[in-house]
């Protein structure tokens, strides 16, 4: 049986199935996940940068600082996932509540639209 409630962890999969197909819709509608993926975004060049810059094996100062860039990259990871799941908390929020509604419409010609708000 498929879970069909509106809950954060629900909307994140929907979220991931848009970004596989290219299409990265909660950056446009959160402004602190699109924050945190251009600090994900910094973290994963400087890794690649260390990487360009330091060919062939590490030396044991540079390894120590690689892992370092790693975790931070991961720490940027984990933070823009935790804002990404809050604000889809939210947004479940708002859907759950008894007052919300969804209406199409339809205008001759076009595609159906939807609105959403609260009665």
């Amino acid at each position: 049986m498929l879970d069909q409630t509106f809950s954060a962890m629900n909307l994140r999969r929907i979220s991931e199935r848009e970004k596989r197909r290219g299409r990265v819709r909660d950056l446009h509608f959160f402004e602190s996940v699109k924050m945190k993926t251009e600090e994900l975004k910094q973290a994963n060049h400087d890794t690649k940068e260390f990487r360009r810059l330091h060919p062939g094996k590490y030396s044991d100062d540079e390894q120590a600082e690689f892992n370092l860039l790693k975790e931070l990259r991961e720490e940027k990871r984990r933070q823009r996932d935790d804002a990404l799941l809050r604000e889809l908390d939210s947004v479940s929020s708002q859907i759950n509540k008894k007052d919300f509604y969804v209406s199409f419409t339809q205008e001759e010609g076009k595609r159906c639209a939807s609105h959403t708000g609260f009665a």
